[in-house]
């Protein structure tokens, strides 16, 4: 049984700046509380490109191999919004 799993983006601030683009995320972290074991359960990170310029998500990772990521392929226009969701 797992007591709590932390989900938590390698960043200490709720944005990332990489070539221009702007990535900002409402919450960078998600406690799943307690899980049974094989239990599933799934959170969204929800952000937004706050640049003028295109953004395209190359790799998400999490810190747990018990974790599936999943995210926008497609390049996010400037003052767009999606969500990375994480499966555990």
């Amino acid at each position: 049984m797992f007591n709590f799993i932390f989900i938590n983006f390698a960043c200490s601030e709720a944005s990332i700046q990489s070539n221009d683009a702007i990535i900002e995320f409402e919450n960078i972290e998600f406690d799943f509380k307690q899980l049974k074991y094989e239990e599933n359960a799934e959170c969204f990170f929800e952000f937004s490109n706050s640049s003028n310029s295109i953004l395209i998500i190359q790799n998400v990772s999490t810190s747990c191999g018990c974790t599936v990521s999943e995210w926008p392929k497609e390049p996010i226009i400037p003052k767009q919004n999606g969500k990375i969701k994480i499966k555990v």
